[in-house]
């Protein structure tokens, strides 16, 4: 089990690196296949000729077709594990068990353990756009690295701004959180 997590760490993080706007093929049935969002996005390209017209091009960095379903309640609900986390400064070690869970009601709240800290919030989630509202964190310390990982956590959550949900061949649902422009991304798994 623990080669089978490693191979799937590295596996992601070499797709990270790779890949600002990250995702794994998915093995889909008829059902999600009609929730399913293929994005076309475009290499990178130099900031006088991008086309400031469209916001999703200014999103998309990556020169492949990348296939994630739309995150929905029934896709979400459940509780999700961190596996990975980075930014444009690189990835980031995960040195305790950090956990996000949503709660779908009059508003959509997520909720978890940053590390060491609960947290919780008001999210809002728009076919893969998601927005937070503010996020309460509790203020217990703990060991230095673990409130490292808690920090490079909170820092990065507050950053994306995209959301999908995949199925990949090894049977783990993935989480994917993400900003396409600065390159922020939490990967989770269930």
């Amino acid at each position: 089990m623990n080669t089978l997590k490693i191979s799937i760490f590295t596996m992601i993080a070499l797709c990270a690196l790779l890949f600002v706007f990250v995702g794994c093929e998915s093995t889909e049935n008829s059902a999600q296949e009609e929730n399913a969002v293929v994005s076309e996005v475009t290499p990178e390209v130099p900031a006088e000729k991008e086309d400031k017209k469209s916001e999703k091009k200014e999103d998309d960095a990556v020169a492949s077709k990348i296939s994630l379903l739309t995150a929905t309640a029934e896709s979400l609900t459940g509780g999700w594990t961190l596996y990975t986390m980075e930014d444009k400064d690189g990835e980031y070690p995960i040195s305790c068990a950090v956990t996000m869970s949503f709660n779908f009601g009059d508003e959509t709240e997520m909720f978890g353990c940053a590390g060491i800290n609960n947290y919780h919030g008001i999210v809002s989630i728009d076919g893969q756009k998601i927005t937070f509202g503010p996020i309460a964190v509790t203020k217990m310390a703990g060991l230095p690295e673990d409130m490292t990982t808690e920090d490079n956590f909170l820092r990065i959550l507050s950053d994306v701004n995209q959301i999908g949900f995949s199925n990949n061949a090894e049977g783990y649902e993935e989480l994917i959180l993400m900003n396409g422009k600065s390159g922020s991304v939490l990967c989770f798994i269930r």
